[in-house]
């Protein structure tokens, strides 16, 4: 019997393909099988769910972070990343789960004020601060958010975010990491690797 003692790890792989043939005396064909053995993570995810098999998380970053809900998605702004996300609950492609997700970097380029020209409906609110700058378009690389996120449902609140990526290694000169982010409500968002974000667990 042959053994063989699995690595703790081994090179930037998270699993080990094995291959083994089987050969007879009576010269008949031989037989061969595989069977691949994932290696275990360094780290566990901040979240319960396993993502895709030999791929191990990165260290999360904890960071100070501020939400608003709207109409029709969602702005969270991550102070450790310097970024603000911005989250449209439309689909990106006809009948795709994933959803359009755009990044506006902080800190922010502002190039206009046009806060006294905005009046919300009773009920409803117009963001401000950082948030208002990129929902109404008056920082450099923002179009604009007022007719795809709508008007804002309540004000920004604070929160403490969890923010954590994948070790895919980049391939075809892109990036393949798939990062997930934790909502105020304990919710996890995936931001997928081709683009878009979606809930853990519905792809």
């Amino acid at each position: 019997m042959a053994s063989f003692t699995i690595p703790t790890v081994a090179g930037a792989l998270q699993y080990i393909d094995f291959l083994l043939t089987l050969e007879a005396n009576d010269g008949s064909a031989a037989q061969t099988s595989q069977v691949s053995v994932a290696l275990k993570c360094e780290r566990t995810w901040f979240f319960p769910s396993e993502p895709q098999a030999g791929i191990c998380p990165l260290k999360p970053t904890r960071s100070s972070a501020a939400a608003q809900y709207f109409q029709f998605g969602r702005m969270i702004w991550i102070e450790q990343l310097g970024r603000y996300l911005i989250f449209n609950d439309r689909p990106l492609y006809e009948a795709d789960v994933r959803k359009k997700v755009t990044v506006i970097l902080d800190p922010l380029d502002v190039i206009r004020d046009t806060s006294g020209a905005v009046n919300p409906p009773d009920g409803l609110y117009a963001p401000e601060s950082g948030f208002g700058l990129v929902w109404r378009g008056d920082v450099r690389n923002s179009p604009g958010y007022v007719e795809s996120l709508g008007w804002a449902l309540a004000p920004e609140f604070s929160y403490e975010a969890l923010y954590q990526c994948d070790d895919a290694v980049p391939s075809g000169g892109r990036s393949w990491q798939t990062c997930y982010l934790s909502l105020p409500d304990g919710a996890v968002v995936v931001l997928h690797p081709l683009g878009g974000w979606h809930w853990l667990g519905e792809l």
